[in-house]
């Protein structure tokens, strides 16, 4: 971009700012882009390389700190505390604190009141253990194995990236001939295995399910025939987007809702006040599929965990289930056939992820494909407005 470009782009930048309404997300992310493009021009090869850096360590930073219990012991009130006492009740020594508030500090995660004093801000909140504290301290369990990818290409077959018994993250670890999935139950250290969990539950903004498939259409059909399920959520968690789902349709008359997860899942949620008319099931979804005939089933958040031959199985044992005019919508993030420069990275980074433990994120070609082996076919994309998700539904193949 020449300085008359960039000049330009900043006059508009300006412009738009003018009328912001932060609370429009697309808008507010629109604005946030045009300001990537206006960085990229200015910024230099070593300035880009050294920002990179720069991300690293303040997410290292901070995954330390909280790893020790430091960065939650800052005082919830703003009382000021030193490097030292922060240190003294970690047990370590006081200039590992200092070392990685400086990074912090420069972030704006943490004010310093005076030479090696902090205190918590705004910032800090989010930041804790229990919030996107807990997803730094993921990501830098699955740095771990991006820095081992070059000697496991060199150890392993193509194939091997997609046998999820010889994933990156298994081979990694010292676990190959068990899953990701398999791992996470057996051999994470519990504080790891509950950072993980709370990650879980802080990505699910990413994952938005409101404002794509028009669930509210589906009035007129589902009241003809109230005796069939409305919505089926295969793996669907605690009810959370079920709920939403629910909402999203409005009043149907003898609209049911069925939610199925792991039977340890399941268990956890007795005496979980789920709301009125959702039916819970223990279902394996590697299972055949036991509720019959419901108008949708649906899956959020489960293929980019799996190889596209073990998709399509998990889809097959669904499909058998569903009726003439049944319903399967997949909701997935969608990998574009061209990457926008400037645009969010947020969908690369997690497909690098799902690269580690045998998955991947899809394009519609891809889900196209996935969907024809499981012997559906794809009729429509339901593109969010503010993300890179989408909703994908597909049919039975009609008979020739």
């Amino acid at each position: 971009m020449s300085k008359d470009a960039a000049l330009a782009e900043t006059q508009s930048l300006l412009a738009a700012l003018q009328s912001l309404d932060l609370s429009d997300n697309t808008q507010r992310v629109a604005l946030l882009r045009q300001t990537n493009r206006i960085r990229a021009a200015l910024e230099t090869p070593l300035e880009l390389a050294s920002r990179w850096m720069e991300t690293v360590a303040a997410a290292g930073a901070l995954q330390l700190l909280i790893r020790i219990g430091v960065f939650d012991r800052l005082p919830a009130d703003g009382t000021p505390i030193s490097a030292a006492e922060l240190a003294q009740q970690a047990g370590v020594d006081a200039s590992v604190v200092t070392r990685c508030m400086r990074i912090l500090v420069a972030q704006g995660l943490v004010e310093e009141m005076k030479g090696d004093v902090y205190k918590r801000n705004g910032l800090s909140d989010f930041f804790k253990s229990d919030k996107l504290g807990a997803m730094m301290c993921t990501g830098f369990m699955f740095a771990r194995i991006w820095a081992m990818f070059p000697d496991y290409v060199k150890t392993h077959t193509p194939e091997d990236l997609w046998d999820v018994t010889k994933s990156p993250f298994v081979w990694t670890i010292g676990q190959e001939g068990k899953s990701f999935y398999e791992v996470l139950d057996t051999c994470l250290d519990p504080v790891q295995r509950s950072l993980f969990d709370l990650t879980m539950t802080n990505v699910e903004g990413m994952y938005p399910t409101r404002d794509m498939f028009p669930f509210r259409e589906m009035k007129g059909q589902v009241e003809l025939e109230p005796e069939r399920p409305f919505v089926v959520d295969v793996g669907g968690g605690r009810g959370q987007v079920l709920k939403v789902i629910r909402e999203e349709a409005g009043e149907i008359k003898g609209g049911r809702y069925i939610l199925q997860d792991l039977p340890i899942v399941i268990e956890s949620l007795k005496g979980e006040d789920l709301g009125e008319g959702i039916e819970v099931i223990a279902y394996d979804f590697f299972a055949e599929q036991p509720v019959k005939n419901a108008h949708i089933y649906f899956f959020r958040m489960i293929l980019h965990g799996f190889n596209d031959a073990m998709s399509v199985q998990i889809l097959k044992n669904t499909v058998s289930a569903m009726g003439p005019d049944s319903r399967l919508i997949v909701c997935e993030k969608l990998v574009p056939d061209m990457v926008p420069v400037g645009g969010s990275t947020e969908l690369y980074w997690l497909d690098m992820l799902m690269m580690s433990v045998g998955g991947k994120e899809r394009t519609v070609a891809d889900f196209q494909r996935v969907f024809d082996h499981a012997g559906l076919e794809l009729v429509g994309v339901y593109r969010s407005k503010t993300s890179q998700a989408a909703m994908l539904e597909g049919r039975l193949k009609r008979v020739a």
